[in-house]
């Protein structure tokens, strides 16, 4: 997620987050707009270098590897992302909208307030 942030396309195996925060670039799953990263399935050399050759396919297509890079970079791995979707899933449990919470200014209504 770190080198996401920053750019850097990782390449990962699908095993635990890892599988629910890269999203795959594959020409046959249509993610090759907006992929966020190269996944292989297996432990094992051959899918790992299947999966590096993939990725070595799309940087030399420079338009196509700065998408991807952008798709990385706007990826949103923040706690207050996934407190708002608890908060989410707590309201459709309940059957109500409940306000809770609010009127907690976010992290950059706060910085806003200090310039």
């Amino acid at each position: 997620m770190y080198a996401m942030r920053y750019g850097t396309l990782p390449i990962v195996r699908r095993i635990g987050g890892l599988a629910d925060s890269v999203i795959d670039v594959s020409p046959e799953k249509g993610s090759l707009q907006s992929g966020t990263g190269f996944v292989f399935e297996n432990s094992n050399s051959a899918d790992l270098l299947a999966c590096i050759r993939r990725a070595l396919d799309c940087y030399r297509q420079p338009i196509s590897w700065h998408r991807l890079q952008v798709n990385a970079m706007k990826q949103d791995f923040s706690w207050e992302r996934a407190a708002r979707n608890y908060l989410d899933l707590y309201h459709s449990l309940m059957g109500s909208r409940v306000s809770i919470l609010t009127d907690v200014p976010s992290k950059k209504q706060k910085r806003g307030a200090l310039t």
